[in-house]
This record gives structure tokens, sequence and C-alpha cells, in this order.
């Protein structure tokens, strides 16, 4: 799932998962889960850091579902933000038959097959709300905070995603788990304006750089530009800024940004085509 399933890894980024098995009974289910534990003990000594809190439920839910109990819960239970992480869900490792089952049942779900509803669009726009207001502290932090904050990775996550779960029930040619290539398909059909796609494509870009280039050395997560004057200035110059560089990196940090907002809340409006 995430940024694993859409082969979008930065250098600190966690790998999200979910865990899937055929069969029925609690001994299935025990042995299920006790495989997927051995997986992700595996998986931190290697030296990532899986995460299986997508799954349904959370850490409250069990670690490894069924088949058939995962399409219950999508079908009972699911909230919308579940159906909208569907969309990058990638089989990476087990039973090829089983893994190629899941994705298509995911993407079932994950395409509404007449769009999504004026109701849903206002309850995603709330739900991207919710997390800057809550997960950016405090909020004139959100300026520069590249993961969450002001036209940020999510503002093209959310405006990408929309489009994709708007769009791709029925035109099934869009469909892609990569933002990059999802902006390239849905502009070429004039899903979205092509001055809506440039900005969410630079600003994807452009962030990703950054975050990048600030994990790059310890490995450790990163999601704001620091506020040091000194470090901005070493930020700056790692990616490629030789003239005034703090100044230059924080103007075009601040122009591709503003735009990005703009394009995302365009895309909710729905403007943009």
């Amino acid at each position: 799932m995430g940024k694993l399933g859409a082969e979008e890894l930065n250098f600190a980024s966690d790998l999200d998962l979910m865990f899937v098995y055929e069969g029925e009974g609690p001994d299935d289910l025990r042995s299920a889960c006790d495989a997927a534990e051995r997986i992700l003990r595996s998986i931190r000594a290697a030296g990532w850091e899986p995460d299986a809190d997508l799954r349904p439920e959370g850490r409250s839910g069990s670690l490894a579902r069924s088949m058939a109990a995962y399409l219950e819960y999508w079908e009972r239970y699911a909230d919308l933000w579940e159906f909208q992480s569907l969309l990058r869900a990638r089989f990476v490792a087990g039973d090829p038959d089983l893994g190629r089952r899941f994705e298509s049942n995911a993407l079932d779900f994950a395409y509404p097959p007449d769009g999504v509803t004026v109701d849903r669009v206002a309850e995603i726009h709330r739900m991207r709300e919710r997390i800057e207001r809550e997960r950016v502290k405090p909020p004139e932090a959100a300026r520069f905070h590249f993961k969450l904050g002001h036209g940020s990775l999510a503002d093209v996550q959310f405006a990408v995603e929309l489009s994709l779960m708007r769009f791709g029930g029925r035109h099934p040619e869009v469909r892609t788990r990569r933002t990059l290539d999802a902006i390239e398909r849905l502009a070429e059909r004039k899903l979205i304006e092509d001055r809506v796609a440039r900005d969410l494509g630079d600003a994807f870009v452009f962030l990703s750089d950054v975050k990048n280039a600030l994990e790059v050395d310890r490995r450790l997560h990163a999601e704001a530009v620091p506020p040091s004057p000194h470090d901005q200035t070493v930020l700056a110059r790692r990616l490629g800024y030789e003239e005034y560089p703090r100044q230059s990196f924080i103007d075009d940090y601040l122009r591709i940004t503003s735009r990005c907002r703009r394009a995302m809340e365009r895309i909710f409006s729905g403007d943009e085509a």
C-alpha cells in the first residue's frame, strides 16, 4: 500500500503492508498471522520500518485477513479513506494468483463505476482539511510543512486520488498507482486542465526532491523545511541552488506550493475539466 504500492519510496519511507490469506477457520487465521509477524520481523531486521496499520480496523484488527473477510469488510464497514488507499494496492509477495485477486477486488471498490458523488467529494475535502489542522502543529508551520501542509505532497495526493476515483470508473485507461503517471494520463484525456496537471506535477517532483535531500544522510523521516537559515542554506545547496541559494529556494518553494494548493482546490471544486 501507500508509497510502496506506488513504487514511490523516499529514503525514510515506511513500508505500508496488508496481509491476505486463503482459508477459513481459526487455525488458518492463526497460521496467517504468525506468518505475517515473521515477515514484519524480517523486514525490521533488514533495516526497514514496516507499517501494517492500514489494515481493516487498524491496530485493533487482525494482522491478516482472508480474502472473503476483506470483501465483507469493504462491503459493510469500510470508510471512504480506505477505498482511497486501495488505489495504490499492489501485490508484492506471496501467492501470485491470490495477489492478483486481491488487486482486482480492491480496484472494484477504489474506482466507483459512476464516479464520486458531491457528498463524497466534500467528505474527502474535509478529511484533507482535518489532516492539516490536526497533524501540523503549530498551525503557522503549515506553510513549510511539505508533507501535510499548504501546497504539500498531501495536496498532490488528494487531488490526484480524487481525480482517479472521479474518472477511473468510466475511463479505466487512467488507472495507475503512480502519481506522475496518473497526472499525465488524466491530462492527456482532458480530464484535468493542463495547468492543473503541470502545477501538481511540478510540486510532486520538487517536494519529493526536498524530502529526499533531507532524509538521505540519516534515513530519518522529514516532514518540513528546517527553520534554521543555516540549515535552509545547506538544503538549498544540496538541491543545486548556487546563487543566493537560501532565498532562491524559498522563493521557488512558496511559488510551487501556492500553485499546488490552487490546483488542488480547483480539482475539488470540479472546475478542472
